[in-house]
């Protein structure tokens, strides 16, 4: 007798799958040891690994199991008899695809038919001949291969045609697909010349998708840029009038800002209908980041403008990209790359060209506080940091998010103002005073609120480029409310602060090709087997 081994190959030239070692693996059911051992000796022969067991119940186990090519199964056993494997078999979907040559002593003819009904490819008496028992096994090792051949060509089928329905509707996002049809472009029939012209296609939706978003996200935070730049870059100018008019209490002028935005926010909340979801996560959240987003910057930014020019604080305020930049790189929040670094590099320029300018005007002690200003960008950048990684806050909505942040920087305010008698008396204080106080506020609603979703949407080392604008807005908002004038320095500084921005650009959210295609190749599509 002939090896009969490769029967069971899955592999030809006509699918072109790729040429794997393959060999049909064979499963002897009888309660008979003799006949259990004769015919595991004459697959032996055929050179067809055998394993033999005593019980139908064992021989499903194996079944469910292994990977059983061929089962040479006897009737009459105990407990589970021949007919029920072969009833269970039946019913257990792609199970019935595995060929079963019954072995019997049996000869009634009702004893046939039912074996045969019940899904038997053949009925072979027990004393078969060699000859007709090398056929009977071929033929069923080759009608298992063709069958198995067949579902692996529907399987494919259908990769692609989900995949090719995912792409109609646009499904590009991970979470969305995850069809992959890297084995159907392996193909080398008609199915895979049309796998790798599909694939072609989706590469160009692909590039083309990527682009999009990307000019998208641009745009969307280049207003949201403007916004935070035409709010917040008035605030130095505001703060130089509010010390001019006489008000000299950082902290107490920080907690009524802070009251005045919290309130500003639970406004919007009320009109959208978001309720905040209040646990101790968030409220610790809020403490920690209202810190740094309200009452330490703001008291900073109205103590620091008493002694530098609306100008020279609005570009000093730029800084707080490259502390973003240098917090998100050192905790792999973002991926560093040279073309971020160079921008963040020439706003530190700016900076140092505003300081430069300074010292040569009028003295050293500008510069220095200047340095102290330094605390109102890197208070910012570690709450843009907060914002982007703090754990328990990816779900929420950015007003929810600015509202507990406010409320942390109110009781912060506060606190202080409390414990240091710096508490503003609303009804003995000028006019002018809580109207500048109160424009303060509801700017900084709007800006903080544009600020969190443009760190969401665009990443924090993009949203810390509205430092950037709000340096070239303050600067106009300076010469327009303060009349103060740019020096040739001050000209050189925006020039660095507007290169910095086209420099640094939000970070990557590429479509892969993975998103389209998927890349995994254990990646099953759910099809109906039992088909």
């Amino acid at each position: 007798m002939g090896d009969l081994s490769h029967i069971a190959g899955w592999q030809c030239d006509f699918c072109g799958m790729t040429k794997v070692e393959r060999f049909a693996k064979a499963l002897v059911v009888d309660d008979d040891a003799l006949s259990r051992k004769k015919f595991s000796a004459a697959l032996k022969s055929l050179n067809i690994p055998s394993q033999a067991v005593a019980c139908g119940q064992a021989a499903m186990d194996l079944i469910r199991d292994g990977d059983v090519d061929l089962v040479l199964l006897d009737i009459l056993m105990p407990g589970m008899s021949g007919f029920d494997v072969l009833a269970a078999l039946r019913d257990e979907g792609y199970l019935r695809d595995i060929p079963v040559l019954v072995i019997s002593g049996l000869d009634q003819t009702d004893d046939v038919v039912q074996a045969i009904e019940l899904g038997a490819v053949d009925f072979l008496p027990k004393d078969v001949d060699p000859a007709i028992f090398r056929v009977r096994v071929s033929a069923s090792l080759e009608q298992k291969r063709l069958r198995d051949q067949e579902r692996h060509y529907l399987d494919d089928v259908a990769r692609l045609t989900e995949a090719a329905r995912s792409l109609r509707e646009g499904l590009t996002d991970p979470s969305g697909s995850n069809i992959s049809i890297a084995p159907v472009v392996q193909r080398r029939d008609g199915l895979g010349v049309l796998a790798r012209v599909f694939s072609e296609l989706a590469t160009a939706v692909h590039v083309r998708e990527t682009q999009a978003r990307q000019r998208i996200n641009l745009l969307q935070g280049s207003l949201l840029l403007l916004i935070m730049g035409l709010t917040w870059g008035v605030v130095p100018a505001l703060s130089k009038i509010l010390v001019a008019s006489g008000v000299s209490n950082p902290i107490g002028v920080a907690a009524w800002v802070a009251v005045v935005t919290v309130t500003c926010v639970s406004v919007v909340m009320i009109a959208t209908g978001t309720r905040p979801n209040v646990s101790r996560q968030t409220l610790v959240f809020g403490l920690v980041a209202g810190l740094f987003a309200g009452v330490l910057p703001q008291s900073v930014l109205f103590w620091v403008s008493g002694h530098v020019p609306g100008i020279v604080l609005s570009i000093t305020l730029a800084l707080e990209s490259l502390f973003v930049f240098a917090i998100a790189a050192t905790l792999r929040i973002e991926q560093p790359n040279v073309l971020r670094l160079a921008g963040l590099g020439v706003g530190f320029l700016a900076v140092l060209l505003v300081m430069f300018s300074t010292k040569e005007a009028q003295g050293i002690g500008i510069p220095l506080w200047v340095l102290a200003g330094l605390i109102v960008p890197l208070s910012y950048a570690v709450e843009s940091i907060l914002v982007a990684s703090m754990p328990g806050t990816e779900h929420r909505s950015p007003v929810e998010l600015l509202w507990f942040i406010m409320l942390g920087s109110s009781v912060w305010g506060w606190s202080a103002a409390v414990l240091t008698g710096s508490v503003i008396n609303p009804l003995t204080a000028e006019p002018q005073t809580i109207m500048l106080i109160a424009g303060i506020g509801v700017l900084s609603a709007i800006s903080n609120g544009s600020y969190i979703l443009t760190i969401r949407r665009m990443g924090a080392v993009f949203a810390s480029q509205y430092a950037y604008v709000v340096t070239v807005l303050g600067v106009m908002w300076s010469m327009l409310l303060l009349n103060e004038r740019l020096t040739l320095w001050i000209w050189a500084a925006i020039v660095c602060v507007l290169a910095g921005i086209f420099m640094v650009r939000p970070k990557e959210q590429s479509v892969s090709m993975a998103d389209i295609l998927g890349d995994d190749d254990d990646t099953v599509i759910s099809r109906d087997k039992s088909a």
